[in-house]
């Protein structure tokens, strides 16, 4: 969330699962899969 006295635009994208995503970030490429759990490392999950 943008902070309160900020005037800048936020925008939301939906999110499902298998839905990969890619951004890039101080000139850095990221690569996000989102996943439902994973049977070998399932310490995150509750």
């Amino acid at each position: 969330q943008p902070l309160p006295n900020s005037e800048e635009i936020t925008t939301y994208f939906p999110i499902r699962v298998k839905q990969t995503i890619k951004v890039t970030l101080n000139n850095f490429e990221f690569t996000v899969t989102v996943v439902v759990g994973n049977k070998n490392n399932n310490i995150f999950l509750p």
